[in-house]
């Protein structure tokens, strides 16, 4: 007995050894690299083991043998799992049938017990997950050795109590202490294997980090020399790891410049054995090109505590750095914008106070500070509160305003018309934080809007006036005509000349306002030639003198340049004339009347002229009572006059309007109450040259004549006058009432017609259209226009040559008889 118990304890020696071996060979030498294919050999190896243990056994009876193959096959399954403990059972179960004997059914039972014991506890008690304690081991060793017993059943009848009498309590006393001190090294031996393990598998996984990562791993000793580098090192530096280990110092990768001051600052740095955090530096790589990077380091220290280096990381921050760079110039050029912007740039919170706000919103509210302005109430600063009510509203509802326009209020309670465009900023609740806007100072653009609607209410009147002046014209025409012929038939002493006089003094003077509307709708005929302005003022300054009167000082500064413009000379004294006269009106109790003349050069900034150039200007002002805003806005409307009822036509001013549109120029004027006037007049300068007044032509006594002329005109009246005043000095006349009618007439009558006498503007045809169809019949056909339509309109609805007569109604009929004879006779005007 005795000597079974020492032979198993030499077999769990042996087991020892073979258990030490075969961690040795699998958990310290090469492993396959598929998990499966290793299990399956360590199987194999356990089964080996378990032969080599039952082929020196301990003999009880023939063919019944013992060792310590269940407490091999019972570790194997509680520490390597299924495949290598049913490998190692079916090896070491095979092998104990072919030793055969008694004993072989419980040899087999037993092998059996014990890997399934082992592999029931692996998965069902502990699972592997914590670390087997010694008492679990000495209570698993004492399972599977219960287990033995049991199958000890299964001898032969003859030797079942015998053996279980003999070697049921060595076993269950000796093999759990063993299997508990064997299960114990087993699991101290994997644990350690386990941590080696673990420790290659963060060292492979740190490399593989290291050489993944865009981070550079360094070391460096005390000197500042690399003594390790991680492969990354070659895409961010450009350097391979062993260019620079042992070779290179951590400075020499640092610009040229600046490589001293770096060098010293970071040497501060090590010695002082502190940590570094995200400290910003610069590289030159390998092919000169210039990075930055994020250094984290901590120093290495001796255990003694000397400094033996410094390890850190170096991330490549480039493009951050790039964009922060781009950011800090965005930032830079929004403050340079917000500062410099000519336009009021502000940000505000929603219930109405102001964040910030830029120099131009100060200066141009009128506040001495930023912090003066910042410190008011918005709702405080708008003219009208409910666009306030309205801006936020809109705000709310679409999170934004365009060209939202308000007016706002000085600090001295002046007002600002402005277009305000704004953001609403929200919160992660929704809610409106801040508001960010601009507002632009539309003042002047209000202004000059305001003037464009002046200018087109000023268009519209004259077109009405011109409109107006044309069917006066007929009207005057009649009158006048009928008026001439009945006072040539009229004795000189008969009592109704006087009358007649009478009408046709009222008539001129009807005929001269419609010269004043066609002045103020730009559409009277005038004569224009090179006309020194200085000139022109000195010459109509003794007429000026006359109309002021000896109370009212007149002063003239004229310009030392010779100012020449193209003008009607007579259209521009009535110009100074109308102005010398509201002067006068104007300075009832005396005063001063100033008259200048300069050169200025205008560009097409200024709201108003033609084209930009040089202009002559002339100032007209005046001491007198002056004009409040709304007067002065509407003095150049016609019939528009401060002069009592019966005291003035309103047209003065408006015929000084049209003169100046007429010639090019544009005319302006400022008044104050109680100040004064002064009046503006700019009129385009053109390059000096000779002109003068053309030698009127001798008169010429009105003289009829027996020619055949063909009347065309529309307007009943003017024909039955121009009839009556043609057959009145021997004309044969033939009447047409409309251009086709006038076609008609003239086939019929082509051979007869000396003179084709027109309306200009009439019905079916115009006068132009007739002509050109008579001349296809008749080339030599002479023809005068009458119209009493303007010049320039005459020149947009037709295209008559220069060479053509053109008579403007209404006119005497004397002259009317004038112009025929002269055609007649000479062809010419």
């Amino acid at each position: 007995m005795n000597d079974t118990i020492f032979i198993s304890l030499i077999n769990n020696a042996a087991l020892l050894l073979s258990l030490g071996m075969i961690y040795d060979i699998f958990y310290r030498g090469k492993r396959v690299a598929l998990p499966a294919l290793n299990q399956a050999v360590s199987g194999l190896i356990i089964g080996v083991i378990a032969i080599v243990l039952m082929a020196t056994p301990a003999r009880w009876e023939s063919g019944i043998i013992f060792d310590t193959r269940t407490i091999l096959l019972g570790l194997t399954g509680l520490f390597f799992g299924t495949i290598p403990a049913i490998l190692a059972m079916a090896i070491a179960g095979a092998y104990r049938l072919n030793l055969g004997g008694g004993g072989a059914l419980m040899g087999v039972a037993t092998i059996i017990s014990s890997g399934v014991i082992g592999l029931a506890w692996r998965y069902y008690r502990f699972r592997a997950s914590r670390e087997v304690a010694l008492s679990e081991l000495y209570l698993f060793g004492t399972v599977v050795h219960t287990a033995m017993i049991v199958c000890m059943f299964l001898l032969p009848q003859e030797v079942i109590r015998k053996t279980i009498s003999t070697l049921a309590l060595p076993v269950i006393i000796i093999y759990p202490v063993c299997t508990a001190l064997l299960g114990n090294l087993l699991a101290g031996r994997l644990r350690r294997y386990r941590i080696e393990e673990d420790l290659q598998d963060s060292v492979q996984r740190f490399n593989q980090l290291a050489e993944q990562s865009l981070t550079v791993t360094w070391e460096i000793d005390a000197s500042g020399l690399y003594t390790y580098v991680s492969p990354v090192a070659e895409s961010v530096f450009g350097y391979r790891p062993e260019e620079l280990i042992g070779k290179m110092h951590f400075y020499d990768i640092h610009p040229e410049k600046g490589r001293e001051e770096f060098k010293r600052a970071a040497f501060a740095i090590i010695r002082s054995s502190v940590e570094t955090d995200n400290l910003v530096n610069a590289v030159q790589t390998k092919n000169g090109r210039i990075i930055w990077v994020s250094t984290n380091g901590s120093p290495l220290l001796a255990k003694d505590g000397t400094l033996r280096g410094y390890r850190g990381l170096d991330r490549d921050v480039t493009e951050r750095r790039v964009a922060e760079e781009a950011l800090k110039d965005s930032e830079k050029k929004y403050r340079s914008l917000f500062e410099e912007s000519r336009d009021m740039i502000f940000i505000s919170t929603y219930d109405g106070r102001f964040i910030d706000v830029n120099p131009a919103f100060v200066s141009r509210l009128g506040y001495s500070s930023k912090e003066d302005l910042v410190s008011v109430t918005i709702s405080d600063i708008y003219m009208h509160p409910d666009d306030r009510i309205l801006y936020l509203k809109l705000l709310e509802k679409n999170g934004f305003v365009i060209d939202f326009e308000t007016t706002l209020l000085c600090r001295d309670g002046q007002q600002v018309h402005v277009s305000v465009n704004a953001a609403a900023i929200r919160d992660e609740l929704g809610t409106i934080a801040v508001i960010r806007g601009i507002i632009r100072d539309i003042t002047e653009h209000r202004k000059l809007e305001d003037q464009l609607r002046q200018a087109q209410r000023m268009e519209s009147i004259g077109t009405l006036a011109g409109g107006v002046a044309h069917d006066f014209n007929n009207i005057l025409s009649a009158i006048m005509g009928y008026g001439h012929l009945t006072l040539m038939k009229m004795a000189a002493d008969d009592p109704h000349r006087r009358n007649i006089e009478q009408m046709l003094e009222a008539s001129d003077r009807a005929a001269h306002l419609t010269k004043d509307l066609l002045l103020f709708s730009r559409k009277q005929a005038i004569d224009r030639k090179p006309v020194d302005l200085n000139q022109l003022i000195m010459k109509v300054e003794n007429f000026v003198m006359r109309v002021i009167g000896e109370d009212i000082a007149c002063k003239l500064t004229l310009s030392g340049d010779k100012l020449t413009i193209l003008a009607d000379l007579h259209q521009i004294e009535q110009v100074l004339m109308n102005l010398a006269a509201n002067a006068r009106d104007a300075m009832i109790t005396g005063g001063a009347l100033t008259v200048e003349t300069e050169q200025i050069m205008l560009d097409d900034t200024f709201q108003g002229i033609a084209k930009p150039g040089a202009y002559a200007m002339i100032t007209v002002s005046d001491t007198g009572k002056g004009m409040r805003r709304e007067t002065s806005e509407h003095i150049f409307e016609p019939f528009y006059t401060t002069k009592e009822v019966g005291k003035g036509t309103g047209l003065g001013l408006a015929v000084v309007y049209g003169i100046i549109k007429q010639h090019e120029g544009h005319i302006t004027v400022y008044s104050e109450p109680g100040i004064g006037t002064t009046f503006k007049i700019y009129l385009p300068l053109i390059a000096s040259r000779e002109g003068g007044e053309k030698t009127p032509a001798a008169a010429v006594n009105p003289v009829g004549g027996t020619e055949t002329i063909l009347l065309a005109e529309d307007n009943e009246s003017v024909r039955n006058l121009t009839e009556s005043v043609l057959k009145e000095f021997g004309y044969t006349v033939i009447i047409a009432v409309d251009g086709d009618d006038a076609v008609s007439k003239f086939i019929e009558n082509k051979d007869r017609v000396q003179l084709l006498f027109s309306d200009l503007i009439m019905p079916k045809k115009s006068g132009k259209e007739v002509y050109d169809h008579i001349r296809q019949l008749r080339p030599d056909i002479k023809v005068i226009f009458a119209s009493g339509y303007s010049p320039d309109i005459i020149r947009d609805k037709t295209a008559i040559g220069s060479g053509v007569v053109i008579i403007n109604k209404p006119i005497a009929p004397m002259d009317l008889l004038k112009k025929i004879r002269s055609v007649l006779d000479e062809g010419g005007i």
